[in-house]
């Protein structure tokens, strides 16, 4: 609307938006062909499936989804959904890119209408980082969403969204599941990557998440007390240690294939090939 006091209306009979309000908080009223809502806040994706189906996933604002089945209330972190008659309902929506058209808020970040599928890399790499940054919420569904657009920058795109949240193991750990998830034949690739960015984020590396950790084991797993060898069932079926190498970083021995030792050894020089020397201590 020209004036900035008028309600604005959101029909959507097919498809998906984002909405992005950089201004005050407004409240916007949607309209599609299962539900009608109003959403108080400033960003959130909107798509309406072929079957008629609405989902609206918060990322800033509140949005109250109706039909005549009933009401519900969604905050960021939450999608709401409706579909035919029955009551919307709402659940927190998932780390991947699947989960929503992801892409779409990372295009927000150009100027003008333009497709990521078919910008130049220097474009889609500084608009990735710059989405996280502005939307950290949903950083794992932009990473994810990114890789599922161009899965051969999957490793430019998990260091780029590295750095734009910075330290954080725990949201480090959940993007790397989703790009992993978004391009699954690299994830012993992309493990080893994101281990040699962030050592001290190991641990949140392996294990759950639908993430399988580079060499079928976690790379926060502790050295055997007797050996200083990686546990035996690094490795898989390759045989334990043989696959790994283990080096200490920071005080803690981690394990990165032969492949990687090199490229971590080179980005970390404090960081020493071997298991980290335990010097015994006696109480007196």
């Amino acid at each position: 609307p020209k004036a900035s006091n008028s309600d604005a209306t959101l029909s959507v009979p097919g498809g998906a938006v984002f909405f992005s309000n950089s201004g005050r908080s407004r409240e916007v009223g949607i309209e599609t062909p299962s539900a009608n809502g109003a959403i108080r806040g400033t960003a959130f994706l909107l798509r309406v499936r072929p079957t008629g189906e609405s989902e609206a996933s918060m990322i800033e604002g509140l949005l109250d989804l109706s039909n005549s089945g009933g009401v519900v209330s969604a905050r960021p972190g939450e999608q709401a959904r409706a579909a035919g008659n029955a009551g919307p309902a709402k659940s927190i929506y998932g780390d991947t890119g699947d989960t929503g058209p992801w892409y779409l808020v990372i295009e927000g970040q150009f100027r003008g209408v333009k497709s990521l599928r078919r910008a130049d890399k220097l474009a889609f790499m500084n608009a990735v980082p710059n989405s996280i940054k502005r939307y950290r919420l949903v950083a794992p569904q932009l990473s994810g969403g990114a890789v599922m657009v161009r899965k051969e920058w999957a490793r430019d795109v998990l260091e780029e969204a590295f750095k734009a949240v910075g330290s954080d193991c725990g949201m480090r750990g959940r993007i790397l599941h989703s790009v992993i998830a978004a391009a699954p034949e690299l994830a012993a690739e992309l493990t080893e990557l994101a281990v040699a960015l962030g050592p001290d984020c190991a641990g949140a590396f392996g294990g759950g998440g639908g993430a399988p950790p580079s060499n079928g084991g976690d790379f926060g797993s502790p050295p055997d007390a007797n050996t200083g060898l990686p546990p035996a069932d690094i490795g898989g079926a390759g045989g334990g240690q043989g696959n790994v190498i283990a080096i200490c970083h920071n005080g803690r021995t981690i394990f990165v294939s032969p492949q990687g030792a090199e490229f971590h050894l080179r980005n970390h020089p404090g960081d020493t090939l071997g298991p980290c020397q335990v010097t015994p201590v006696t109480n007196r």
